[in-house]
């Protein structure tokens, strides 16, 4: 007699198979599929070349290429795109609003800016009195740099090369789990 390998033969209406993901119990098929196309609108894209501009690491001796800035946009426009619905919609509404807050007070939008003015609209609003503006801000900075130091040429500048570390890992987990190694 043979068993059906598949741990659930019939489901009752209405209730989804589910499958293990990296630990965590989801419906199969989640999260759904992306599109990578079309990204965000290029309106946002400025906006997020303007604060990944703003936010850049920088030095006297190093100063970030217009290659990694490209990354970093690529990268912050993946991680909306791949966000949940509620944040891909509260994201680049949340940009647009940062890109029209200092035109009262500045004349003109955070995209137009100086590098040097949007660094210190940035510093002001982390430090501001108002609680809903501050953390807006901080949580748009620490994507932006979690974004910037994931870069190839940032974590080289830094003197970082990641791959003897997933060799390092790959390998230990292969030994645990009684796998041949690479």
């Amino acid at each position: 007699m043979e068993t059906d390998p598949s741990p659930v033969r019939s489901l009752p209406a209405g209730v989804q198979p589910h499958e293990e993901v990296a630990g965590v119990y989801r419906p199969v098929g989640w999260p759904p599929p992306v599109a990578a196309e079309p990204r965000g609108s290029r309106r946002t894209r400025e906006v997020l070349t303007a604060l990944a501009e703003a936010v850049a690491p920088w030095d006297r001796n190093f100063e970030p290429s217009a290659t990694a800035l490209e990354e970093t946009v690529s990268m912050l426009e993946d991680f909306i795109a791949h966000a949940t619905p509620s944040v891909r919609l509260s994201l680049p509404l949340g940009l647009h609003v940062l890109d029209w807050a200092t035109w009262l007070r500045r004349g003109r939008r955070f995209s137009r800016l100086p590098v040097a003015a949007r660094e210190e609209v940035l510093t002001r609003w982390e430090k501001s009195r108002f609680v809903a503006r501050r953390e807006a801000i901080l949580k748009y900075v620490a994507i932006c740099e979690l974004c910037w130091f994931t870069t190839g040429e940032v974590l080289g500048h830094l003197g970082h090369d990641p791959e003897p570390t997933v060799r390092r890992l790959v390998a230990e987990r292969r030994t645990r789990h009684g796998e041949p190694p690479l």
